[in-house]
């Protein structure tokens, strides 16, 4: 049983490798990453604009945001293009 795991793991792993190397595949999780990305900091600087009173400090706020997300993206593109 264990035994069988194990190639059933190896089997499921094999087929989203070779399903990640199609194009299309690609193209979609890219844009689901830029999609959740923009969605993640949208909502970090409603928060912050709901929040924090000084102009200056939420522009330094929104700044780190940005080069946060920007970080997480091509991160996560990377990723998707690695594959």
């Amino acid at each position: 049983s264990t035994k069988e795991q194990e190639i059933a793991l190896i089997v499921d792993a094999f087929l989203v490798t070779l399903r990640m190397q199609k194009t299309w595949i690609k193209l979609f999780d890219a844009a689901l990453v830029l999609c959740a990305i923009y969605h993640g900091g949208y909502g970090l600087n409603s928060v912050l604009n709901d929040y924090v009173g000084s102009k200056e400090l939420r522009w330094v706020a929104s700044g780190v945001i940005i080069f946060v997300m920007t970080i997480a993206a091509v991160a996560g593109l990377r990723l998707i293009v690695s594959i």
